[in-house]
């Protein structure tokens, strides 16, 4: 590991290669200067459908790393990031998602001043066009009891983050479903070890532009909401009785908002608390645990390896 490499940023793609190359673009024009940071894509096609894009950004001399999988598990792929990392903090970023120029300077200026404290550090996704409001772009705050930050827009230290296994290959977006909250658990572990360390800390001004908007957004709400509320798992003691009463009144309050203003936004966020709460119901049971290793890549060596310096 290179002490001057701050950050690792990694990158999981699978089949769209047009976004992978607008996000390799909008990362190779930081303001932070290149040698403080490296950037690895993690391509789950067998088939290295994101090799080309790879080889065409390091045709002028970039050096994006790349690394190839057998199957399609985005917590799998990050938790391969992670291993062969050189950075002293790792950078999470989906391969739809467009940063800002100034996304890993502002960050490094965060870490910086903290005097490179345990954190967990993220912004929020922003739709095309999008901007962040003026009022909120610069006063990161403390994430909120409950709330965790989007694991597309992510960082922490490398040391944290594979002391505590990596991301849950069972949670995320795999070949057998479309999960969530991978990040979350993740977080929810670092919080539960140790509460007084490692805040989260959510800073407007990191927030990148998503371009990928799901097919059905409300649905994927209420799913968002289902997979949180079975992975927090805090109302599995309570009773049918109350689970209904309380679903019961989110739904009142969902048919208040549509008849209002119908606002996309107000409306995902009633159907994301309904699937929570239904979600937590049905748990009852304890987290499953997760782990990083184990996990090898099609070019065969073992996840673990370290790599030259």
């Amino acid at each position: 590991m290179k002490d001057s490499l701050l950050f690792s940023v990694i990158i999981p793609t699978y089949l769209r290669p047009n976004k992978l190359k607008n996000c390799l673009e909008a990362l190779l024009q930081q303001s932070l200067q290149r040698k403080e940071y490296e950037i690895i894509v993690v391509d789950n096609d067998s088939n290295g459908s994101a090799e080309d894009v790879v080889r065409k950004a390091n045709a002028s001399r970039h050096g994006v790393i790349y690394e190839r999988r057998t199957s399609n598990n985005v917590s799998e792929a990050r938790n391969l990031g992670a291993q062969v990392a050189g950075g002293q903090w790792l950078a999470f970023l989906d391969d739809d998602c467009v940063a800002p120029p100034f996304w890993l300077e502002r960050a490094a200026h965060m870490i910086r001043i903290n005097m490179g404290k345990e954190m967990v550090l993220g912004g929020d996704y922003l739709l095309p066009g999008e901007q962040v409001p003026p009022e909120s772009a610069s006063v990161p705050g403390m994430m909120p009891e409950g709330r965790y930050l989007p694991e597309g827009n992510l960082f922490m230290p490398r040391k944290l983050y594979l002391a505590f296994g990596g991301m849950n290959p069972d949670l995320g977006p795999n070949e057998k479903r479309f999960g969530y909250h991978e990040g979350t658990d993740l977080q929810i572990r670092i919080e539960q070890r140790n509460p007084k360390g490692a805040p989260r800390i959510l800073a407007r001004e990191l927030a990148v532009h998503h371009h990928q908007k799901p097919k059905n957004p409300l649905f994927t709400a209420f799913l968002s909401g289902l997979d949180l509320g079975r992975l927090k798992g805090g109302c599995g003691q309570r009773d049918l009785f109350y689970t209904i009463t309380r679903i019961g009144w989110l739904s009142a309050r969902l048919i208040g908002r549509i008849l209002s203003d119908g606002a996309e936004k107000s409306v995902s966020r009633e159907l994301l608390r309904i699937g929570e709460i239904w979600g937590s119901f049905q748990s009852g049971q304890g987290r499953n645990g997760s782990s990083a290793t184990g996990q090898t890549r099609s070019r065969g060596r073992q996840v673990g390896q370290k790599r030259k310096a």
